[in-house]
């Protein structure tokens, strides 16, 4: 554990006190009972306040160390969530994408029933394969904020709760199409403005850290 400065002050404040309560002892046992005090029960005193010592030091830089340590995992697991993130978004954007090339290609209307039909089977594929690794990425990470962290995200902690509310929003996003069979007439406008809301809401989040860089 390395010491800086407050961990200092503490432990000159933590010996400030205990020897000041082995003189108190030492003076009210001479004054108060009339106990003859001998240089091997002052030593005795002493050595008990070493001990209260060594252990309110031990305490103080453990509770130290806690702190610490809470604040570098909720920092790993911040990244490692906007990693997910932005590998679930370039996923979804690549779905996003295909949508818009085969809806190109239908309105041209060159292609053949057999090039359409396989062009339906390719794209519910690529569905089903998006559905199944969005969840899979999000499902262990968001059961870890939500499990280890909740205190954190309760205390109002603004960037843990960006990344668990976005991973949360894009596994239900991923549920909503599995539960309608994949994207159809009745839900390709929302699963198209859902992409188009998040990309926003991500560069909307990226330009606020980069001001807020730029200002600080």
């Amino acid at each position: 554990m390395r010491l800086n400065k407050d961990n200092v002050i503490n432990s000159i404040c933590i010996f400030a006190m205990v020897t000041a309560i082995c003189f108190m002892l030492i003076v009210m046992l001479k004054s108060f009972y009339g106990q003859v005090i001998e240089i091997t029960f002052i030593k005795d005193i002493f050595s008990i306040g070493a001990t209260l010592f060594a252990a309110l030091i031990a305490i103080s830089l453990f509770n130290d160390w806690k702190v610490q340590e809470t604040f570098n995992r909720t920092q790993r697991l911040h990244d490692e969530g906007v990693d997910i993130i932005l590998k679930t978004t370039k996923k979804l954007n690549n779905l996003k994408a295909q949508i818009q090339i085969n809806k190109l290609l239908f309105t041209e209307g060159k292609l053949s029933e057999e090039q359409i039909k396989k062009l339906e089977i390719e794209f519910n594929d690529q569905v089903k394969e998006t559905i199944i690794y969005v969840q899979d990425l999000t499902h262990d990470i968001g059961v870890k904020i939500a499990l280890d962290y909740s205190k954190i995200i309760r205390n109002n902690d603004e960037e843990l709760n960006f990344v668990f509310n976005t991973l949360m929003n894009i596994k239900e996003f991923v549920q909503h199409i599995a539960r309608d069979r994949g994207i159809n007439a009745n839900n390709i406008l929302r699963v198209q403005n859902f992409i188009n809301d998040l990309n926003q809401k991500i560069d909307k989040k990226l330009q606020d850290r980069n001001n807020l860089n730029k200002n600080s």
